[in-house]
């Protein structure tokens, strides 16, 4: 996820991740992580062996814990390969990943498939053929659906022009916004934007004011950015979850 805000990432030089804090992220695709165990480590743990070229390692996750490998089985056999090619050297294998920040994220369901070992009921009652997936690919299609954890409490972003929070988060119909130093600003304007980056909500923060309360109404369910600028200065920049 990245806020309309997002500055450069891992693939920018330098390998820079500059994420906010409690930002979900999945790391996701083929991976083909075959012939060394220390590569699936450092992914799922953040344990470097290398230090003397890439420094110390560390937890990846928010919490200091380690990454969740979603075990993904098919949904017709108890297996979690995710390639296979039949006459080959070698086994069916899991190659396929999504390792994600499960302190800030739930899995809610996790499946891959495999048409060739479906029933023709199980098939006719998808719409699918027997031979769909391995005509699609050599690689199984895996599914992962994940929910955002509610976060606790308020968002705060401290700036050295201001201190900002949000409540509640996850909001309703309205959000409250308190914020210090509110004489130090001029034309100070609190904008929301959904996740395609569009503004949905702006509204200006009123000087003299330490709080002022917003409604939410008509916005749907889901994760939305929100930034706060004075006199076109960025002055900090969250997340912000509407549930109904």
């Amino acid at each position: 996820m990245h806020s309309p805000s997002s500055s450069p990432d891992a693939t920018s030089p330098g390998g820079v991740i500059d994420l906010q804090e409690a930002t979900p992220f999945v790391l996701s695709g083929d991976m083909n992580l075959v012939g060394w165990q220390q590569q699936y480590t450092t992914l799922t743990t953040g344990d470097i062996v290398n230090t003397t070229s890439f420094g110390n390692g560390g937890p990846l996750d928010w919490d200091g814990s380690n990454l969740l490998d979603v075990l993904a089985l098919q949904s017709d056999q108890r297996m979690a390969y995710t390639w296979h090619e039949a006459g080959s050297q070698y086994p069916p294998s899991r190659l396929d990943f999504h390792i994600c920040s499960n302190s800030v994220l739930e899995v809610k369901k996790a499946f891959s498939l495999q048409s060739e070992i479906m029933s023709q009921a199980r098939l006719d009652a998808f719409g699918l053929y027997q031979n769909d997936t391995g005509s699609a690919s050599d690689h199984l299609p895996k599914v992962t659906d994940f929910v955002v954890k509610p976060l606790t409490g308020a968002a705060v972003v401290e700036s050295p022009a201001m201190q900002l929070s949000i409540s509640p988060n996850p909001a309703k119909e309205v959000m409250t916004i308190t914020w210090l130093n509110p004489t130090a600003l001029t034309n100070t304007t609190f904008r929301l934007f959904n996740s395609t980056g569009q503004a949905v909500r702006q509204w200006e923060l009123s000087l003299g004011q330490q709080e002022q309360v917003f409604p939410l109404a008509g916005l749907a369910d889901g994760i939305y950015f929100w930034n706060v600028k004075s006199e076109e200065k960025q002055l900090g920049s969250g997340e912000l979850t509407i549930i109904k």
